[in-house]
């Protein structure tokens, strides 16, 4: 003889597997809005991080005098410096009546240049390093020194919208 079911039994069957289909379901809805709502706050937080980091950009980059602006169409943007004048004569020009055969030694010249250099680089330095950006805010060219000189460079008055910069490690060049 075999089994019989009551309906006590069917409707016992009928609960269990209407509650395993439910918790499954449950459990691909609660999967699904998780993943929907986990792409929303992504993406709200990215675009939110983006703004909060684009504007501290343009304030550090308003604090160490770089500006947005367009150059107009047709003009030429200005020379920085015109050509370097030392004040130790390194720069002189080169009588072309000495020989080849004299002990000049031409190498002290480079060395009277660097020690020009090195003189101006001690003054008013940002020991901390600062990115240098190209065209954009996200085109990073390079990592460098401000220095704060004023606005002229070995006696040349420079643009108000340049700056003197000693790059010290080239990133995308």
């Amino acid at each position: 003889m075999a089994p019989t079911l009551t309906k006590r039994d069917v409707d016992q069957i009928k609960k269990e597997m209407q509650d395993e289909m439910t918790e499954q379901v449950t459990e691909q809805v609660t999967q699904k809005v998780t993943q929907q709502v986990t792409q929303k706050v992504t993406q709200q937080v990215t675009e939110e991080l983006s703004k909060i980091f684009d504007q501290k950009l343009r304030d550090e980059l308003q604090k160490l005098g770089f500006t947005q602006h367009q150059e107009p169409q047709g003009e030429a943007c200005p020379s920085p410096s015109l050509a370097h004048v030392s004040t130790k004569g390194s720069n002189a020009p080169v009588d072309v009546s000495e020989s080849d055969d004299d002990d000049h030694d031409h190498e002290s010249d480079d060395d009277d240049l660097d020690d020009d250099l090195d003189d101006d680089l001690d003054d008013d330095v940002d020991d901390e390093l600062s990115p240098l950006y190209v065209d954009t805010p996200f085109h990073l060219v390079a990592m460098g020194k401000v220095h704060n000189l004023g606005p002229t460079i070995h006696h040349q008055k420079i643009a108000a919208d340049f700056v003197r910069v000693e790059v010290i490690e080239v990133i995308d060049g």
